[in-house]
């Protein structure tokens, strides 16, 4: 999963009155929550989490809820992270992250190719990762999607509206309410 991707799309659908910085998403209870949905529920075995990782120079407070963030992930076994370096440019420029999605596609083709697991869920929105996605069905690991959805039909997301009109992939379509039960200081509340 690309985490960025997926906690900014999730804060820009459903959490617009809080501050960016508030609101995170947990890649456990994600991953559990979407294992949860499937018809022959499998348990989860692994979950890759692609994130940019702040300078503790440049972005100390960003730095903190990164390393906060890991700290918490770190606690499951299952969660395996790749954390690539932000790239910053001048001076109050908002950092841009570099490779994630490279990196989210060869994860997603290694999975499919190993057959390690019964299917493998992409989660992210980037539309660039489409030769990703038919290389892993080539492979001939079942290959999901999921993402954030304001609507229960029809796609917000260009990705998922590839994967499943032309791919044919299963999807799993997220909602607020199941994107708040993914947000850990909210779990409770939901």
């Amino acid at each position: 999963m690309d985490f960025e991707n997926i906690r900014r799309t999730g804060h820009q659908l459903f959490a617009r009155g809080f501050d960016e910085s508030e609101v995170t998403v947990s890649p456990v209870l994600l991953a559990e929550l979407i294992a949860s949905r499937r018809q022959n529920a499998v348990p989860v075995t692994e979950i890759s989490v692609v994130r940019g990782q702040p300078n503790r120079f440049r972005d100390p407070v960003a730095a903190r809820r990164f390393e906060r963030d890991v700290a918490a992930w770190s606690e499951d076994s299952r969660v395996k992270g790749d954390y690539l370096p932000l790239h910053y440019g001048p001076q109050g420029a908002r950092p841009k992250e570099a490779g994630v999605d490279l990196r989210l596609g060869l994860n997603l083709v290694e999975a499919a190719r190993r057959h390690r697991h019964e299917s493998v869920v992409l989660f992210t929105g980037d539309t660039d990762l489409k030769p990703a996605i038919d290389d892993a069905v080539a492979a001939g690991t079942r290959v999901e999607v999921a993402f954030w959805s304001r609507r229960s039909y029809g796609f917000e997301n260009p990705l998922a509206e590839y994967a499943v009109r032309q791919k044919r992939l299963w999807h799993h379509r997220l909602t607020e309410e199941d994107f708040w039960r993914c947000v850990p200081e909210c779990r409770s509340a939901a």
